[in-house]
């Protein structure tokens, strides 16, 4: 099923240099250019991939309209990654918001609790291991998640991050140390044996 964005996108050309003028970059091409990286930008703070859909048109709806452009074409990557962190917020803070409502909802009486299935031993082992890395990892930051998974899920390189979140790539370099210090604690903690 292709995105509104995609769809969009491909009646667009190529990616034009950074030395055009703002009036003359083809932006669309640009946010496909970029699209995939923020799509997962987005997932690790949505965890969603249909709300990522939702959110990417939002990005699409942003991007459509030059007053809010960046000025600078070369800056489209960092303006793209902090409208889609800001676009990420406002979803979660609304689902909190759902979330707190329904919370304080009174609950039915006749409420049946779940069933217990029976699973091999192997699988149910394998499961707690994915569980318990999958929380360390949402137990980091979200910055520190975000910068492990571009780089080691999409490879970039310490160049590519700091142009994309708009930092040195010295800081990118000492974010992902920190990163990766805060996961094996975390994993630690979990006890949860490195995989060899």
């Amino acid at each position: 099923m292709a995105t509104y964005l995609s769809v969009m996108a491909t009646q667009s050309s190529t990616v034009i240099p950074s030395t055009t003028s703002p009036e003359s970059y083809d932006w669309l091409a640009g946010l496909r250019h970029n699209e995939p990286w923020l799509r997962r930008v987005l997932y690790n703070r949505v965890g969603d991939r249909d709300v990522v859909d939702d959110l990417m048109q939002e990005i699409g709806l942003a991007i459509s309209r030059p007053e809010l452009r960046p000025k600078d074409p070369s800056r489209l990557g960092s303006w793209l990654y902090q409208v889609a962190i800001r676009q990420a917020y406002l979803y979660r803070r609304k689902m909190g918001r759902m979330r707190r409502h329904v919370e304080s909802t009174p609950v039915e009486a006749n409420e049946t609790p779940g069933q217990e299935n029976e699973n091999p031993l192997h699988w149910l082992l394998g499961n707690e291991h994915q569980q318990a890395v999958r929380k360390a990892i949402a137990g980091l930051r979200d910055i520190d998640r975000e910068l492990l998974m571009l780089k080691y899920t999409e490879n970039w390189t310490y160049q590519q991050l700091a142009e994309r979140l708009g930092v040195t790539v010295h800081t990118v370099e000492h974010r992902l140390l920190k990163a990766k210090k805060n996961l094996r604690q975390l994993l630690k903690q979990a006890h949860v044996e490195e995989i060899k």
